[in-house]
């Protein structure tokens, strides 16, 4: 179950920084959070920060609507 848990932590934190990185939108949360250290940071701050944030969703009350 942990194992499955860290996967899934993995796959949504990738997907989260993609979409961050890719978004042709003015501001994600890449450029607000820690105000944006993690545009420049070192390719493991930004999985950090990005697993981060799956990692509380999953196991947190998460969004409402998904």
């Amino acid at each position: 179950m942990i194992a499955s848990l860290l996967y899934v932590v993995h796959l949504m934190g990738c997907c989260w920084f993609c979409l961050a990185d890719t978004s042709a939108s003015a501001s994600t949360w890449l450029q607000e959070y820690d105000a944006g250290s993690g545009v420049t940071a070192d390719v493991w701050v930004q999985y950090l920060y990005s697993v981060y944030w799956a990692l509380t969703t999953l196991t947190t009350v998460g969004h409402a609507g998904i």
